[in-house]
């Protein structure tokens, strides 16, 4: 992706500045079409989108040929109830896991290291204000292929706790990003990463599968990119669970070794952004979250996107679009997300010709 795109980051000091202030990012209205219908809850909100130059909506057009595969329409929401909002996302997870996700959220991390040294490969921050210790934590997730062979990827978070904290956490998920510590970038995680520890949160930084530490950044023993993982064929679920997964681990294991943290939240950048839109979608323990750079709906797209196939793979999204992840991102009362995209952006997901 181009710098740009990574430009949007800067864009989140508004929205971090809500959310350590508890600020309203979102409201809520009835569908333009009529009431919500009898007997169900449902909160229909809109979620914020904010671009670089202008408001995307109304700047976007749609491509003549939609992306990569004619048989996922998500131009309409397939949500119609706070029930079948539900039953959707119970079969997302279902697709991805092949199990429901009380089982799920019975899983941890299988290594933790408390006031954890961080080296030269992990590539965090320094200078952090208001730290108080670092936690390394390891999810390794193995699966059966149906070849009878095993595939194995690891995924390390860093959770850093604040001294002084306001009980809120907040994951940073960098994505295909391998440095934290904003060296040779200008995405300003770093900085995004200092501001929230010096406010009180504390602040859990993760990558996707393959983009660990600067040593492994794009491939691992097992894969050499996202497209090959997700082609993998396991005997249970979907190479999703390698991406998404981690994440519930984490915050399973921040949840039950420490009460200090009541509220989880979660901002991502462009594959960190996807990783955001699409857990927020199936946990609602993520109570604000802000993907930056992460999506657009498939019918949005342009024929000439080709990367990245956990972005528009066909299966997962015939079950949910994006519109409707982007509802179970912000289903619960309570719950808020906001979108941030560049309009300029001229990989993935700006303004297209007219």
């Amino acid at each position: 992706m181009n710098a740009a795109l990574k430009r949007c980051f800067c864009y989140l000091c508004a929205p971090i500045e809500a959310l350590a202030h508890g600020g309203a990012l979102m409201r809520t209205q009835k569908p333009s079409g009529g009431p919500v219908p009898e007997g169900t809850a449902m909160r229909w909100k809109w979620i914020f989108i904010i671009a670089v130059g202008s408001l995307l909506t109304g700047g976007l057009s749609t491509p003549t040929i939609q992306a990569h595969d004619n048989s996922v329409d998500d131009q309409l929401l397939k949500i119609g109830s706070f029930s079948q909002a539900l039953t959707t996302r119970a079969a997302l997870v279902r697709f991805i896991w092949d199990t429901d996700w009380s089982e799920i959220r019975r899983r941890g991390p299988d290594l933790i290291a408390d006031h954890y040294a961080p080296t030269a490969d992990d590539s965090l921050p320094n200078d952090l204000s208001n730290l108080d210790r670092i936690e390394k934590l390891v999810s390794t997730i193995s699966e059966p292929l149906e070849g009878g062979s095993t595939l194995v990827h690891s995924s390390t978070a860093f959770v850093l706790h604040p001294r002084n904290r306001n009980g809120r956490v907040v994951v940073v998920h960098h994505g295909h990003g391998c440095r934290f510590d904003g060296k040779g970038d200008q995405y300003n995680l770093d900085e995004t990463v200092r501001q929230l520890l010096r406010s009180g949160f504390a602040v859990v930084a993760m990558r996707m599968p393959l983009f660990q530490s600067p040593s492994q950044c794009g491939h691992d023993t097992d894969d050499s990119s996202h497209d090959e993982l997700i082609q993998r064929r396991l005997q249970t679920g979907s190479p999703l669970k390698f991406f998404l997964e981690p994440v519930a681990r984490v915050l399973n294991y921040l949840e039950s070794a420490h009460s200090e943290y009541h509220e989880f939240n979660m901002v991502g950048l462009s594959g960190g952004g996807w990783t955001t839109t699409i857990y927020s979608a199936l946990d609602p323990r993520i109570v604000q979250s802000f993907p930056v750079a992460g999506s657009i709906p498939l019918y949005l797209r342009g024929h000439g996107y080709n990367d990245d196939l956990e972005q528009y793979y066909a299966p997962f999204y015939a079950i949910a679009g994006y519109k409707d992840m982007y509802l179970l991102g912000s289903l619960e009362t309570g719950r808020r997300q906001t979108q941030i995209l560049n309009r300029g952006d001229d990989c993935c997901f700006g303004e297209r010709p007219r």
